[in-house]
């Protein structure tokens, strides 16, 4: 291939091929050179200071590859020329020709400074003419006074109506401003995320995690190693708890015939209407049906339990009604069959919602 056209010109010999590359993607995918064989990281947590050494091994071999890359395709640009061929780039007084971009592989090459501005001279090996212009014209714009356009009436347009919408019950919560006093939101969220996990863990017949295995879950979802190794140990005690729970334990049963946690669940309330959530833990114990819902939260003064629960029920029902209703729907039964418990996992308690 190459010399298929008389003259060829290629701007933008500045373009760096790895300036696009600098933002940080949130996984890397490539292949380890001389083999078949792939490497897949995750970029780091944003709380955790350095990337992994296999994402760094990663990324240079990428980086490598889009070079690689660039380098073919200015040779094949360059190599189409059959008689004249033209380069440009933008420069900067008194810059050397150097780096990762076309005109820095160029400079590595000749080993040339460039001219002073406004004069040509020969680069050999192989020869190539240079000039450095320090200012370009540009070019005159024509004298043509464009005639006016007289464009059509727009067509007439009737948006159609969307033919369904989304329901959450989850958007029917009214959230307030009581935080927890002393911890800090990213560890009271991350506290309920594990403690959900575990509890569907043991829901399914699986054992508790040890707290260097709740530590690293802590981490992975960006909390400091100090305050996931503090915060570990706490959460172990809470679910051990729970599990000695003969209320809980009875219903975290994982013979139970009829048992699902974390159910994902759609609807269709209305003909234009999906409704969609997840539930913590629907369970028939061979009496009752029950719907668990679990809370991590607390209140900022241990002494203050009872309002709190009460807030949270006021504050849930609607949530828990919904959820009932779509629970009945899909195992056929009754609403009224289906028993709503708040149940709180710092102290263990069960509080019905009716």
């Amino acid at each position: 291939k190459g010399l298929e056209f008389t003259q060829v010109f290629l701007p933008y010999l500045d373009w760096q091929p790895l300036r696009s590359e600098e933002k940080t993607p949130p996984f890397l995918l490539e292949e380890v050179p001389g083999s078949r064989v792939h490497g897949l990281a995750l970029a780091r947590p944003y709380l955790q200071e350095k990337q992994s050494s296999l994402y760094l091994l990663l990324k240079n071999i990428k980086n490598r590859r889009v070079l690689d890359e660039a380098r073919r395709v200015f040779y094949v640009a360059v190599t189409r020329a059959r008689q004249r061929l033209v380069l440009s780039a933008v420069v900067k007084p008194n810059q050397e020709l150097q780096g990762e971009s076309p005109l820095g592989w160029l400079g590595s090459h000749y080993r040339q400074p460039l001219p002073p501005p406004g004069t040509v001279i020969s680069w050999p090996g192989p020869e190539m003419a240079v000039e450095l212009a320090a200012e370009i014209p540009g070019a005159a714009a024509p004298e043509i006074t464009p005639e006016p356009i007289e464009l059509p009436e727009p067509l007439k347009f009737q948006p159609e109506p969307a033919p369904y919408q989304m329901s959450y019950p989850s958007q029917l919560v009214e959230m307030g401003e009581e935080r927890q006093a002393g911890e800090d939101p990213d560890a009271a969220r991350l506290r309920g995320e594990v403690m959900h996990r575990a509890l569907e863990t043991l829901a399914q017949g699986g054992e508790l995690p040890e707290a260097a295995a709740l530590a690293a879950a802590l981490r992975q979802g960006g909390l400091a190693p100090a305050a996931a190794a503090g915060l570990a140990p706490e959460i172990l005690a809470e679910l051990t708890a729970c599990r000695q729970d003969p209320f809980l334990a009875r219903l975290l049963d994982p013979g139970l015939p009829d048992a699902v946690s974390e159910w994902r669940l759609e609807d269709r309330p209305a003909p234009d209407t999906i409704r969609r959530g997840q539930m913590d833990r629907l369970v028939f114990d061979g009496a009752t049906w029950w719907l668990l819902d679990y809370k991590t939260s607390r209140p900022a003064d241990p002494g203050e339990w009872e309002e709190f629960m009460a807030r949270e029920q006021e504050k849930y029902r609607p949530q828990l009604l919904a959820y009932r209703e779509m629970a009945a729907r899909a195992q056929g039964i009754s609403p009224e069959a289906v028993r709503l418990v708040l149940y709180f996992t710092a102290i263990q308690r069960p509080v019905e919602v009716k």
